[in-house]
């Protein structure tokens, strides 16, 4: 036999050895695709979001009349104590004077509980809000990408909860950058805008859009109303930066102490607001944050901020800001302190945030009391050196009515809620002057008469 035929006869011994069928394993590999692995990174940090509103208005007869607004959506979580980001218009709802009631649930796949969270800050022209998730572990988060290098047809998936179908994903590519578009009825202009022919519903507002290598490159916000394959989103890079300067803004912390620091990025304290929980606690000016709840914010070494260590002091305060946006009031914070006579630990509770805008620029708190002529405002805490002690306004008076001085519209404010007070109050400067009339019942008969009525001009801090 030549060589030649015996090449033939090897040749056929092998197309005739049988081809095994694949493999469970290889069947579902071949099923994997780059958008289900990316589902399968990012869900886990998706969540569904039930907002539930409530308005108080008041019928014939004057009583008071509560009224429940709720509406759903989806947030992507970005840090792991529980913060996450999402529309504002999602939360609008829980936003309001009487504020409301957030819930948070995962894939029950990742995990079957539902968990209260609060609305932390929003910035509205943005539509954006940041939630904290009031849970005690630790939760996943997405990868953040980058929007600086996005290509028109790259392939992206946006995941979320259109009409309250959890876990609803659709893919795509993106269709377009930088889309101008105005939201009618909501006075929303966006100039800078991800536009994408991955179907977009109502419910998958603030969700993840995603690229293939699963990292966050958008927030699904807008739904063009009409037409067909076209949804919108705000660029990560955009949402970093709002993220960074403004939702994580120390000013809205819920929970007001009673203290300042000095600016950024000093731990020291430099203010002491007396009759506040923390001058109660024995706080004092000059202290010097360590911790808060146990947790070391630096070295102590480093406390004092050498000029070495201002990167660290920078981090420092950047994990300050972060847990104080997540006390809430009424809540038990330890706070380890430095002076020259050394460390020590304070324990105390803050107050809500409105009672703290109250008490530092007024130098009271308030409560909502019903008189015969209907929902008022009594003073409640008073500050001993505050603006009110200072013109004689005593815990007990019931406020009348308010005006704002020459330096402001001279209508005058009847108010029934302290949110109320508290936006008037945040309108003006320090040194205003702000007109008071107030209701005492002298004569203790449980009765407030127009002979009772004192007033007063009251000059803020």
């Amino acid at each position: 036999m030549d060589v030649r035929s015996l090449f033939l006869l090897s040749a056929a011994a092998i197309v005739q050895v049988p081809q095994l069928p694949p493999t469970a394993d290889e069947l579902y590999k071949r099923r994997v695709t780059p958008e289900a692995v990316v589902v399968k990174e990012a869900s886990p940090a998706v969540v569904y979001i039930v907002s539930t509103g409530f308005m108080t208005n008041y019928n014939l007869w004057g009583q008071p009349v509560q009224q429940q607004n709720r509406s759903a959506g989806t947030g992507v979580m970005v840090d792991p104590e529980g913060f996450l980001v999402t529309n504002f218009h999602v939360v609008a709802n829980a936003a309001g004077i009487d504020g409301g009631k957030l819930e948070v649930q995962f894939d029950s796949g990742v995990d079957a509980k539902t968990y209260p969270a609060q609305l932390v800050s929003y910035v509205q022209p943005e539509d954006l809000a940041l939630l904290k998730i009031l849970g005690d572990r630790k939760f996943p988060t997405v990868k953040m990408g980058s929007s600086l290098d996005l290509m028109i047809g790259e392939r992206v998936v946006a995941i979320g909860n259109p009409f309250q179908q959890k876990l609803s994903v659709s893919a795509g590519i993106i269709s377009g950058l930088h889309r101008q578009l105005s939201v009618p009825g909501s006075g929303l202009e966006f100039n800078d805008l991800i536009q994408t022919d991955a179907s977009i519903n109502h419910g998958n507002s603030g969700g993840p859009l995603l690229n293939i290598n699963g990292e966050l490159i958008g927030i699904n916000t807008v739904v063009k109303e009409g037409a067909e394959n076209m949804g919108f989103a705000i660029p990560v890079d955009r949402v970093r930066d709002v993220l960074l300067n403004q939702l994580f803004a120390p000013e809205w912390a819920p929970a007001w102490l009673g203290f300042e620091l000095e600016p950024a990025p000093s731990l020291k304290i430099s203010q002491v607001w007396s009759g506040s929980p923390a001058s109660d606690a024995g706080i004092e000016v000059g202290d010097t944050i360590l911790g808060l709840s146990g947790t070391p914010l630096l070295p102590p070494a480093t406390a004092d901020a050498p000029r070495g260590a201002e990167a660290s002091l920078k981090l420092a305060r950047e994990e300050y800001t972060k847990r104080t946006l997540a006390l809430a009031p009424d809540t038990n914070v330890v706070l380890r302190l430095k002076n020259a006579k050394g460390e020590r630990d304070v324990s105390l509770r803050g107050w809500r945030k409105v009672d703290g805008i109250l008490f530092a620029r007024l130098g009271f708190t308030t409560k909502s009391v019903w008189v015969s002529a209907g929902p008022m405002l009594q003073i409640d805490k008073l500050a001993p050196d505050g603006p009110a002690a200072a013109i004689g306004l005593q815990a007990g008076d019931v406020i009348d009515a308010v005006r704002p001085g020459a330096d402001a519209p001279r209508q005058a404010w009847t108010l029934s809620r302290p949110e109320g007070l508290a936006v008037l109050v945040l309108q003006l400067a320090a040194k205003s002057v702000l007109e008071i009339d107030v209701l005492r019942d002298e004569d203790h008969d449980r009765r407030l008469e127009q002979g009772e009525l004192f007033k007063g001009r009251l000059i803020l801090r």
